[in-house]
């Protein structure tokens, strides 16, 4: 298992280079390729969750398996469909974008009484990728590319090692039974050490200092709000399109409310990024 998610972080860290240095291959595959797995996983998850597939709440490896064997509907495909339209527009045809919006979401809004908990996680999950074509436009991608992910991969390996060497008390085993206090504790610390290599006095600057344990700390409530959807699921993992890692969901988890949080500090123009000196 480690050894599986050793090689597939390689693999993510030479995605996430080109993403950041092309800007075609951000497009195509970083905005478009990721959104529409994201959701894929999303609405397949929201289909299991409410059939009869789901037949032994507390065997999740059956549980994944029989998740495999699910469909979308035509009416998920049109969702997808929508947001990939919106992402395009949005990049390139501001006018049209807000025409089609609107139109959308008035279906939205007609469509709500039954779809709420569905259309909530279709916002929360497509809203990162139209803040990093919003970052990409004010020429902010780059730097705030780099805080998201360098943040996001440090929690991940720091709950992750630490949590499992540790142990210790559960944070919440309703939500996430694996996770506890001393795998927090680690994330944040591996934060710490990792942005000390990319940003000048990160550990000594009482605001970097700050804003990483913050951003740390909302990457693990976004992984915490992942794994209680997954645990309405009664399964482990979202897919198993990356080995070692589960799905696209379990990679961006941590990454989709940061990079929402960070959007709105952009948006209310606090500028946050002059603590990191870039």
């Amino acid at each position: 298992m480690l050894k599986q998610r050793v090689i597939s972080s390689f693999f993510i860290f030479i995605f996430l280079f080109f993403a950041i240095n092309n800007q075609l291959f951000f497009t195509f595959f970083f905005i478009h390729f990721l959104s529409f797995f994201a959701l894929w996983e999303f609405f397949r998850l929201n289909s299991f969750r409410t059939s009869s597939r789901l037949l032994d709440k507390k065997d999740q490896i059956l549980n994944n398996f029989f998740l495999t064997r699910v469909k979308l509907t035509v009416t998920d495909y049109f969702h997808i469909f929508c947001i990939q339209i919106l992402l395009i527009l949005y990049k390139n045809f501001e006018f049209l974008f807000i025409s089609f919006i609107l139109i959308y979401f008035l279906y939205l809004i007609l469509t709500l009484k039954k779809n709420i908990y569905k259309y909530l996680g279709l916002v929360y999950l497509s809203l990162p990728f139209f803040c990093f074509i919003y970052l990409q436009k004010i020429d902010q991608l780059i730097i705030n590319f780099m805080i998201i992910f360098i943040i996001t991969i440090a929690t991940d390996i720091g709950g992750y090692v630490i949590g499992k060497s540790i142990k210790g008390p559960k944070i919440s085993k309703r939500i996430s039974p694996k996770k506890t206090w001393s795998g927090l504790v680690g994330s944040i610390l591996f934060s710490l050490v990792f942005c000390e290599f990319f940003f000048e006095n990160a550990l000594i600057n009482i605001g970097v200092f700050s804003l990483i344990v913050l951003f740390s700390l909302i990457c693990q409530v976004g992984d915490f709000i992942e794994s209680y959807f997954k645990r309405l699921c009664f399964i482990k993992e979202s897919s198993n399109l990356i080995p070692g890692h589960g799905g696209i969901l379990d990679r961006l988890d941590g990454a989709i409310l940061l990079t929402t949080f960070i959007f709105i500090l952009n948006i209310l123009q606090i500028n946050f990024i002059n603590f990191f000196n870039l």
